[in-house]
């Protein structure tokens, strides 16, 4: 679709615009996860993660400042200028970010984002970036709501090495 075309529909009212590239009909309701669609669109191989992710599965109670995304440490990925969402990143190696890998479509967009068991193991994982209270609260708050699968969570703690660091939390709760 030529830039032309977009811009004049922008003019005449028949569009939205509503990020670099991206559109609306006027009156759309935007959905809670709107952010998680700009930078998804902004972001190709991103996947959704940490807090953003919690938020999402409805885990815990803090709402996220910034959309977290990760993408591979071995990639040029980065967070272009045009974003207007506040973004976090890590950078995962590719295996580790393929792991637990759900696609949700959001406003008609695939939005591609961890599962519950792979965002608790990289809480744990990036504990400095996300806080000790947060991950804790996260998982407790999973766990009174049923929705983990245990053997899921152990294998992706296995995988990003924390098993051994998230094993006295899971044994009190």
């Amino acid at each position: 679709m030529y830039r032309s075309y977009l811009d004049n529909l922008v003019a005449t009212g028949d569009l939205s615009k509503v990020g670099k590239g991206m559109y609306v009909l006027p009156g759309a309701e935007p959905s809670l996860y709107r952010s998680f669609v700009e930078v998804a669109a902004a972001i190709p191989g991103s996947v959704i993660a940490l807090t953003s992710a919690l938020s999402f599965h409805d885990i815990g109670a803090q709402l996220p400042r910034a959309v977290w995304v990760a993408f591979p440490r071995q990639s040029r990925s980065y967070v272009p200028a045009g974003v207007e969402t506040s973004v976090e990143s890590v950078r995962m190696d590719r295996k580790v970010l393929s792991d637990g890998v759900e696609e949700h479509t959001i406003e008609g967009v695939t939005v591609r984002i961890h599962s519950a068991e792979k965002t608790l193991a990289d809480c744990f994982k990036y504990l400095g970036r996300v806080g000790l209270d947060e991950t804790l609260e996260a998982l407790k708050d999973a766990w009174n709501k049923d929705k983990l699968d245990m053997d899921m969570l152990f294998e992706y703690a296995s995988r990003d090495r924390v098993w051994n660091k998230m094993k006295p939390y899971i044994e009190m709760a």
